[in-house]
């Protein structure tokens, strides 16, 4: 079976957090593990749709992402 190019965050099994500014997203994965995604809806990779936005994952997220 192919996975699909673009998912929903339910389907990815996601949970958004916060936007962290400059097309920066936070999101939270299934094991609770904190991810940093931009917005790039021209990347050719697999990514998550939110809210008509698509998203690249970037890295995982480290302290200075989780400040207010």
């Amino acid at each position: 079976m192919e996975m699909p190019l673009r998912e929903t965050l339910k389907q990815a099994k996601y949970t958004y957090v916060r936007f962290l500014g400059d097309k920066a997203h936070l999101l939270k994965d299934e094991n609770g593990q904190l991810e940093v995604w931009f917005a790039n809806k021209n990347h050719a990779s697999w990514g998550l749709t939110w809210k008509n936005t698509h998203l690249e994952f970037v890295r995982r997220a480290c302290d200075s992402d989780l400040e207010v």
